[in-house]
């Protein structure tokens, strides 16, 4: 009986020690860290993370285990040197009777404290450098097993969150996002409900609204909202459930965009609105972006419109966009510049069209108020940003800019550089490259190269702000060719206001004549070419110097312009020691053969188009220089003699005058003066003068006419027309011009014979080879490109020929009507009159049906006593 006591007594002793360490075990502080460490190995294992509890867990019990851990973290490996999670505290309800079944359920979850780190990029990035981000996320927070677990491991369906902290930092791109939350409760109503989520806090110091609702495999919600920035995601799983990916519909409205900017750490040096939409797509590892619609509008005018699909996010040449950047608001753009000083910047468009092939078509266009730049092609868009960062100080640096310009796989121009910041465009840094075929800059539009014509090759740097941009280092030379000589060098200390320039190009071309057979053009022998050409200026001073040869003719332009003055004023000297006649008809003809034929026709894909610019000549009258240049040409060489001519070129305010220029060659002379009424008609030029003694046989030659004549035709105009070019002064012209001859003679007699009655057809210049020409006068009357032709006449020793009629210049049609009679009888009947009618490239000349008469309108048949000659006989009837 005494041993059953003593066994007893020891057994209750055990029993209670046994209970005293199971408690102390279980509840007691001293046992908090091995009850973390158990506790911590349960949840790794359940949640498929890697879970350390380094306070501590701190127990209690009644129903239900209430478990209160401290100093939690949730890792992404055994070393916890890549934390995901800290949690402060860390409290929930543990049913410790399905602990005996080896199951986790959770009730009455709360977490105080936590707090989430991501960084990636730079030399502090924790992520492994094998391991792509997008993957690990994906694995790591793989959205419907974790909805799952929550489901079964959270009975009462409900976590709470205080003092919640996710920090995002990408050292690459610049990004640094602070969460806070003060409260954030995510709940279920019941079993197979959606999970919703309601959060209050801050974004980067910016308040902070989320609501959400998630379900496992089901569409899913999120909305943000801060004071000036709504946000709506709404997002649905694949075909076969998130595990494949997912589709979302993102849609953005920003009603400040300082609000974004702060959020984003920027500096708040733009302010505006905008608003974003766009489909996310998520499949089997592969990202798209689709349906853009990005519009931004500042409040300082400018706007930035991007629509279309993004495609794969890995491969732009699988992207559709377009892209409407506009400097100014549509009912305030600048008004069109014609001069260049009010040329400005007004926007870009970008269009980028994926192909089956792979290799996209691309436009785009550089808007100015003064005339829109074209390109167009296939291959990558032609600009393209990348490293794109935030800095410290709170500036988007556009760290890799690239600017090409030309056929894909062959660039003419290339730039690659950087904008340190690039919402107030300063620190700009480009090197660009110059790579182009030689045709091109001789005849634009042909994009072949030549090998006889080489290429030109160079570059330069560029420099500075949307103010001060600095242009050095430029340096382009021609490669490859004997045919062309090419030299140039240039910098400027401020492109924008060409400040502190100088630019140097000289030009040598051995051979015109080989130049043009290199073009495949008919060939003129020019000789030997020389072109150089010297600028600079200071800001105040502007200094030229210009040579020009052509075999043995010169010409050399010595300019300087002061602009600290008032008016600024443009002194200077054209001089030339030789001119011959026959180098300037080569260059001429030269010219001419370079210059771009289109046949009157606009083509289509223009590199410039709605150009509304001045011509340089029309800018130079308009820019308020006060201009005094004399001009020497000390020797001009015709056929069989040689002149001279001694002018100048003057500029005032309300006045531009050219001459007199007066000089004389192969026994002709000229005599001119040309003025501008800058104050009253500052687009019109007048012309005025005389010219004389030049031979009617050398003009037929020169037109190219095969019948041979011979005469002195003289001539005294006066007309005024727009200056901005040659065409456009014959289309505008307005005035008189009376062209005569005397001592003339036309190597055939068929006028003669037309004019006596009898059928030209028959007869042959066997007849008689020449007729003379007693004399010609041909009154002619412009208005604005019509020319009017009013009893024109010629005269032989025999015959009156009166012409009538009308040139139109700027439709380039003919209608004149010419009828032959005999001397003195201007009522007599015209047996063979004729029309030349049509085009005036090529005419078509028949004859009037019948003979014509005509009659005085006062009845006067009477001719006078001594007729005048050329002037038609009907007019000298009494």
């Amino acid at each position: 009986m005494k041993s059953i006591k003593r066994f007893a007594i020891v057994t209750v002793i055990f029993a209670g020690l046994m209970i005293l360490l199971i408690w102390l075990l279980a509840f007691s502080i001293f046992f908090a860290e091995p009850r973390g460490l158990l506790v911590a190995r349960i949840l790794s294992e359940r949640l498929n993370q890697n879970v350390s509890i380094v306070g501590g867990v701190d127990l209690s019990i009644d129903e239900r285990l209430f478990v209160v851990a401290k100093d939690l973290i949730v890792s992404t490996d055994t070393t916890a040197s890549a934390d995901l999670v800290k949690v402060d505290k860390l409290g929930f309800a543990l049913d410790w009777r399905a602990m005996l079944s080896k199951e986790v359920r959770l009730s009455d979850v709360h977490a105080d404290g936590a707090k989430i780190e991501m960084r990636s990029g730079g030399h502090d990035s924790t992520a492994p450098p094998e391991t792509d981000s997008a993957d690990q996320d994906a694995k790591g927070f793989e959205f419907s097993s974790l909805s799952e677990t929550l489901q079964e491991v959270i009975t009462d369906r409900q976590i709470k969150l205080s003092d919640f902290e996710l920090i995002y930092q990408n050292a690459d791109n610049g990004l640094d996002f602070d969460l806070q939350l003060s409260t954030a409760v995510a709940a279920q109503k019941e079993v197979g409900a959606p999970w919703t989520l309601t959060a209050k806090g801050n974004l980067n110091e910016q308040d902070l609204s989320l609501e959400g609702t998630f379900q496992a495999n089901q569409p899913f919600s999120i909305t943000a909202t801060s004071d000036q920035i709504d946000l709506q995601i709404d997002g649905a799983p694949a075909p076969d459930g998130y595990g494949s990916g997912f589709t979302a519909k993102i849609s953005t409205e920003v009603r400040e965009l300082a609000e974004l900017l702060d959020i984003l750490k920027l500096q708040k040096t733009i302010s505006g609105k905008g608003t974003a939409n766009a489909t996310f797509n998520s499949l089997n590892g592969k990202q798209s972006l689709g349906g853009l619609d990005l519009k931004v509008s500042l409040d300082s005018g400018e706007s930035v419109t991007l629509t279309g699909d993004l495609g794969e996010l890995r491969d732009l040449n699988d992207a559709t966009l377009e892209v409407d950047i506009s400097l100014y608001p549509s009912d305030q753009m600048p008004s069109p510049a014609k001069l260049r000083r009010d040329l400005k910047l007004t926007g870009f468009e970008m269009d980028l069209t994926a192909q089956p092939d792979g290799i996209p078509l691309r436009k785009m266009k550089v808007q100015t108020n003064g005339f829109v730049l074209n390109t167009h092609g296939k291959g990558a868009p032609p600009i393209t940003v990348s490293q794109i960062k935030i800095t410290s100080d709170g500036l988007l640096d556009l760290g890799k800019v690239g600017l090409r310009i030309g056929p894909p796989g062959s660039y003419f121009v290339v730039f690659d550089g950087s904008i340190g910041d690039a919402f107030q465009v300063k620190d700009i840094e480009f090197d660009a490259t110059i790579d182009l075929p030689t045709v091109i800059l001789l005849k634009p539009g042909q994009f072949q190269n030549s090998e006889m014509l080489g290429k030109v090759v160079g570059g330069f740097h560029l420099s500075g702000d949307s103010k001060t941009l600095a242009l050095s280092n430029f340096t382009a030379k021609s490669q490859g060719t004997d045919v062309l000589q090419l030299d140039v060098t240039a910098a400027s200390g401020n492109l924008l206001k060409l400040s502190d320039n100088t630019f140097d190009v000289t030009a040598d071309v051995p051979s015109g004549a080989k130049l043009l057979s290199a073009l495949k053009l008919p060939p003129v022998s020019t000789g030997k070419i020389k072109f150089g050409t010297k600028l600079s200026n200071d800001g105040t001073k502007w200094q030229s110097q210009t040579q020009l040869s052509v075999a043995k003719s010169d010409l050399n332009m010595s300019l300087t312009a002061k602009l600290d003055q008032s008016p600024p004023h443009m002194g200077g000297q054209i001089t030339s020691s030789l001119v011959r006649l026959i180098d300037v008809k080569h260059i001429t003809a030269m010219i001419r053969e370079l210059s771009p034929s289109d046949g009157g026709k606009k083509k289509p894909d223009s590199i410039f188009s709605n150009v509304t610019l001045e011509p340089v000549t029309t800018q130079m009258l308009q820019s308020g220089l006060d201009m005094d240049v004399a001009i020497d040409l000390k020797k001009i060489e015709g056929v069989v003699g040689t002149s001279a001519v001694k002018t100048e070129f003057i500029l005032k305010i309300d006045k531009a005058q050219l001459g007199p220029v007066k000089f004389e060659y192969d026994g002709g002379h000229f005599d001119v003066t040309g003025s501008v009424d800058l104050k009253n008609h500052p687009d019109i030029v007048k012309v005025k003068g005389n010219a004389g003694g030049w031979n009617f046989g050398t003009i037929l030659k020169e037109l190219h006419i095969k019948k041979r004549g011979s005469g002195i035709l003289n001539a005294t105009f006066n007309l005024s027309g727009a200056h901005k070019s040659i065409k456009g002064f014959t289309d505008t012209a307005s005035g008189n011009i009376l062209v005569s001859m005397r001592n003339g003679k036309i190597h055939t007699r068929l006028i003669n014979l037309a004019g006596l009655g009898v059928f030209p057809w028959l007869f042959t210049d066997a007849h008689g080879k020449v007729a003379p020409i007693a004399c010609l006068r041909a009154p002619l009357r412009f208005d604005r490109g019509n020319i009017t032709i009013r009893e024109a006449a010629l005269e032989t020793d025999k015959v009156q020929v009166v012409v009538n009629g009308d040139v139109n210049l700027g439709k380039e049609t003919i209608d004149v009507t010419g009828e032959p009679r005999p001397i003195g009888k201007p009522l007599s009947r015209s047996p063979w009159p004729f029309v030349v009618s049509g085009s005036l490239k090529h005419p078509k000349l028949g004859l009037k049906k019948g003979s014509h008469r005509q009659r005085r309108s006062d009845g006067k048949t009477t001719p006078p006593e001594h007729r005048k000659h050329c002037i038609p006989d009907i007019l000298q009837l009494h």
